[in-house]
């Protein structure tokens, strides 16, 4: 669970934000994750307890979740048991109305629009195309630490559909990879023999059976493995 603290000034003007007070409640699930009612309520007991211990008002708190997928069952429990309701207030934002401060879940596969490609790329299962919009939304931003972290993340989940990234994005693909600290691999090895290093790595294959197949010294690999 993360909490941000919000300048009670500035106006965001995004669709995720339009909710956010000075004090939100962010809880993300990853794609592998479930979203129950516990879990959900989980998350609503630890923002009350911010409230209670922080002293902050319910109504300058917000809760959002995020998560890869629609969560049929907790959807289900809040309309018909709790009598919520549940509005899409853009495509795969729902605000739930009813709860004690407001609440939204945003669910990441529904999304639409340029303004959430970063959210929409949360996940381990992207296509080529994907990437290559995130990779020009990239252009836009000066780097930095929290930059290099998500889009190492994000490119090392989804090593397959890197290799299929269309020949014109290349350079913006090379660009991030040197940023990501793998310049001399990529050069002496090439892209598509890299990033299949960087999938076998995170999916516990031995180091010398991937120093083997791709023709890749054992030592040069560990060295990847220690960046990831």
């Amino acid at each position: 669970m993360l909490i941000i603290k919000k300048d009670p000034a500035p106006i965001l003007d995004k669709d995720i934000a339009k909710i956010f007070r000075n004090h939100n409640v962010i809880e993300y699930r990853s794609p592998e994750e479930h979203l129950s009612v516990s879990d959900y309520y989980s998350v609503i007991s630890r923002a009350c307890t911010y409230h209670e211990s922080k002293g902050v008002p319910f109504d300058d708190i917000t809760v959002t979740f995020i998560k890869t997928r629609y969560s049929w069952e907790l959807f289900d429990f809040l309309a018909m048991q709790r009598n919520y309701r549940i509005k899409e207030t853009s495509p795969g934002i729902y605000l739930i109305e009813g709860e004690v401060f407001p609440v939204q879940i945003i669910v990441i596969d529904k999304l639409k629009g340029p303004d959430n490609v970063w959210l929409r790329s949360l996940n381990n299962n992207l296509p080529a195309s994907s990437l290559e919009e995130l990779l020009e939304a990239k252009k836009e931003f000066s780097d930095g630490d929290n930059m290099y972290t998500y889009m190492s993340t994000i490119l090392n989940a989804n090593a397959d559909a890197v290799k299929d990234i269309k020949p014109e994005h290349k350079s913006d693909l090379v660009n991030v990879l040197n940023e990501m600290g793998y310049i001399d691999e990529w050069r002496q090895h090439g892209i598509n023999d890299t990033l299949s290093v960087i999938k076998g790595l995170k999916n516990n294959i031995p180091i010398d059976q991937l120093a083997d197949k791709y023709k890749m010294p054992a030592e040069v690999i560990d060295r990847i493995k220690a960046e990831l």
